[in-house]
């Protein structure tokens, strides 16, 4: 391919990914473009990019542990809430870097 073509093609995933507000259509695109991403970065040797995500990942979930959770109790700890909004938070982003 191309590397206007790569670029454009990014572009055009990466706009669908952060103008998408629901979570059907993002898990939608997620699965097509990250399993896409998936195979090939495994299969070019890019190990370190797929660890990396991972890395990224871990920070969402502060992130969203810290600034989104709140409304109704779903998971309790020894006094450790996650709540509803921090679960939706985490996987809409999640999905939405997965598809990226």
């Amino acid at each position: 391919m191309r590397p206007s073509t790569v670029f454009i093609y990014g572009l055009g995933i990466t706009l669908l990914a952060f103008l998408s507000r629901d979570f059907t259509s993002l898990l939608i695109l997620s699965v097509i473009n990250g399993s896409i991403g998936l195979y090939l970065g495994l299969r070019r040797g890019l190990k370190f990019f797929i660890l990396l995500f991972f890395i990224g990942l871990i920070g969402v979930f502060i992130n969203a542990l810290l600034f989104a959770n709140y409304g109704e109790p779903i998971i309790i700890f020894d006094g450790f809430v996650l709540r509803e909004m921090f679960i939706n938070s985490f996987v809409l982003v999640a999905l939405r870097l997965f598809s990226i």
